[in-house]
């Protein structure tokens, strides 16, 4: 679940700080699910981002026990 807006991160790179634009519901740069302003304070759309993470958590949890690693 996601929606068309974007977020923007400033990450250090050299001396530098570079700008990236990171559409909501994808993967952030932190490896983190990004959401949107709109998307975090929306109570339906911020349960299903925490179903998501406990969904992938129990996932990564039986691939470990499986001896696989995770995915």
């Amino acid at each position: 679940m996601s929606c068309s807006n974007t977020e923007t991160y400033y990450l250090e790179r050299g001396c530098g700080v570079v700008q990236i634009e990171v559409s909501c519901g994808t993967t952030d740069p932190y490896g983190d699910r990004c959401l949107c302003e709109k998307c975090r304070n929306d109570p339906i759309a911020r349960a299903e981002h925490e179903r998501i993470l406990r969904v992938a958590q129990v996932e990564n949890r039986w691939l470990r026990s499986a001896g696989w690693g995770e995915m």
